[in-house]
């Protein structure tokens, strides 16, 4: 009873096997010809070709982050200064606000956060 379906699957993977056979020889006749059916005098023109196609494309952001738009830099990271580090405390210590001391000292809000939390001007979990 299962033998038979064992033969089948055998017969099967064979004949699988014989079309990968086929479309690998197909696909190598192809490639090696494909310059001509473009109109390029060699390989080597394709490749170049391609080349150019390719690094003519826009760039694509990698997956899970947000593309910047055409024509802006890549924003530089501010260096925190200890001088930096001190008037960040002293504007969160004046009253200020984690967004208004990082958009006035043009740093990010966690990095507000985290000068805040070395400073112990935080309060912890669990503390009161």
């Amino acid at each position: 009873m299962l033998t038979p379906k064992i033969q089948a699957l055998a017969q099967f993977k064979a004949k699988v096997e014989k079309l990968e056979r086929s479309i690998k020889t197909e696909r190598r006749a192809l490639l090696a010809r494909l310059h001509e059916e473009v109109g390029l005098e060699s390989r080597e023109a394709l490749i170049k070709a391609l080349r150019e196609v390719e690094d003519s494309r826009p760039r694509q952001a990698p997956k899970g982050r947000r593309a910047r738009p055409a024509g802006t830099a890549k924003r530089r990271r501010t260096t925190i200064t200890p001088e930096l580090r001190d008037a960040i405390i002293a504007a969160v210590k004046g009253g200020a606000t984690g967004g208004a001391a990082a958009a006035r000292f043009k740093v990010s809000l966690p990095t507000v956060q985290n000068i805040k939390r070395a400073a112990g001007l935080t309060r912890q979990p669990g503390r009161k």
